[in-house]
C-alpha cells in the first residue's frame, strides 16, 4: 500500500479543473487500496503556524502530488524517501496566453538541489510538441524526469448514456479565458434553442454535483470549447473531452488536436457557429447514432484514458528513475 499526499488550493472554489483531478487521483488510488491524504497549498505556504507542515512530515508519504511551484515551500529536506509528482509549468519561457504558467529561477534553483535526492517527476497535460518545445529543460537542465499524463477521466463517474435526453445542449465552465470561443459559439446555440442548460463563473456548480445530477446525460450535445491560443497552437485538449463523456455526455469539441487521440466515430469536432448549430439539429434527429458513439467514446476513455492509466504511467516512470 503506498502513501499518497496530495496538494492543492483546496479552498479555491475557481480551481474547478484542479478539484476534478484531485478527486479522480483519490478515487483511483483508494481503489487500488492506497492511502491519500489531502493537504492545503495555502497553509503549507505558511510558516506560522507550521501544522500542516508538521502533518505532511508526520505522514511521511510514498509519493507527493503538487504543483512544481510548491516545492519551495515543501518540507523536502524532511521528506527524503518521498518521491515527488510535480505538475510542470512551462520551463521555457511561454506566451501564448495570459493563464499559461511559466518556471520561475527561484524554483528552477529548488529543483536542481533536489535532484539528486528525491526521485522528482515533473508531468505535463500537453500535446508532445508543446512539451519537446517547452519542458524538454527539466530533463536537460535539472536532471529530474518528466512524463506527458494528458487529461483522463474518473473511471468511478461512469455513467451510461440515455437514448432520449430531454435538454438541447450544456454548457458547464468559466467565460472570461474563453469568452471569444464563447461568443463564437455558445451564444448562437441559446439563440436557437432556449431548452438548455448553462453553468458558468456568475452561476457555479461543484464538480460533485456535475456527477451527481447527471447533467452531461441528460443533454443531446455537450459543447466542448478551448481557447483561440489552445487551438492555434496545439497546446492541449481539455479536461471536458473525457470527463463529458465518460458522464453520458455527447459533445462537439472545437479543437481538432482531439483528432489524434478519438476516431471520428467517437467524437465529433466542429469549427464554426453553424457548424454546430447544424450538428444539434442534426442529432436531433439521430439520436440513435448520438448513443452509439458516445458509447464508443466512453469505451476508449475506459480502455486508455482514466486515473488507474495515468497512476500506471507514474509509477513506472518512477521505478525507471530508480534504476
Amino acid at each position: 500500500m503506498l502513501k499518497i499526499a496530495y496538494i492543492y488550493d483546496v479552498n479555491n472554489k475557481y480551481t474547478y479543473a484542479n478539484r476534478t483531478v484531485a478527486s479522480g487521483f483519490r478515487n483511483a488510488f483508494q481503489a487500488r487500496g492506497d492511502q491519500f491524504t489531502i493537504f492545503d497549498t495555502k497553509k503549507l505556504s505558511q510558516w506560522l503556524p507550521p501544522w500542516e507542515k508538521i502533518n505532511l512530515v508526520t505522514y511521511k508519504p510514498d509519493i507527493i502530488f503538487a504543483s512544481v511551484s510548491a516545492i519551495s515551500y515543501l518540507p523536502v529536506d524532511l521528506l527524503k524517501n518521498s518521491a515527488l509528482v510535480l505538475w510542470g509549468e512551462f520551463f521555457s519561457p511561454c506566451y501564448y496566453e495570459e493563464q499559461i504558467d511559466n518556471l520561475s529561477e527561484p524554483t528552477k534553483a529548488v529543483l536542481r538541489k533536489y535532484s539528486s535526492r528525491n526521485n522528482i517527476l515533473v508531468w505535463s497535460q500537453h500535446d508532445d510538441l508543446i512539451n519537446e518545445k517547452f519542458f524538454g529543460g527539466y530533463e536537460r537542465e535539472l536532471g529530474v524526469g518528466f512524463i506527458q499524463l494528458l487529461h483522463c477521466a474518473d473511471k468511478n463517474q461512469y455513467i451510461e448514456p440515455i437514448l432520449q435526453p430531454d435538454t438541447d445542449f450544456l454548457w458547464i465552465g468559466n467565460t472570461s479565458h474563453r469568452l471569444e470561443a464563447y461568443n463564437s459559439f455558445i451564444l448562437p446555440l441559446k439563440e436557437v434553442s432556449q431548452n438548455y442548460i448553462e453553468h458558468t463563473e456568475k452561476n457555479m456548480i461543484t464538480p460533485e454535483d456535475i456527477y451527481i445530477q447527471g447533467l452531461y446525460q441528460k443533454c443531446i450535445i455537450s459543447p466542448n470549447i478551448h481557447t483561440e491560443a489552445q487551438i492555434k497552437h496545439n497546446i492541449l485538449v481539455n479536461e471536458r473531452v473525457f470527463s463529458s463523456s465518460i458522464m453520458g455526455g455527447f459533445q462537439i469539441c472545437d479543437n481538432v488536436l482531439a483528432k489524434k487521440y478519438f476516431n471520428e466515430d467517437e467524437l465529433v469536432i466542429a469549427t464554426s457557429k453553424d457548424e454546430f448549430i447544424d450538428l444539434l439539429d442534426y442529432y436531433r434527429k439521430n439520436l440513435t447514432e448520438r448513443f452509439k458513439m458516445v458509447k464508443k467514446m466512453q469505451a476508449n476513455i475506459l480502455a486508455n484514458h482514466t486515473y488507474f492509466n495515468r497512476i500506471d504511467s507514474i509509477l513506472k516512470a518512477l521505478e525507471a528513475r530508480c534504476k
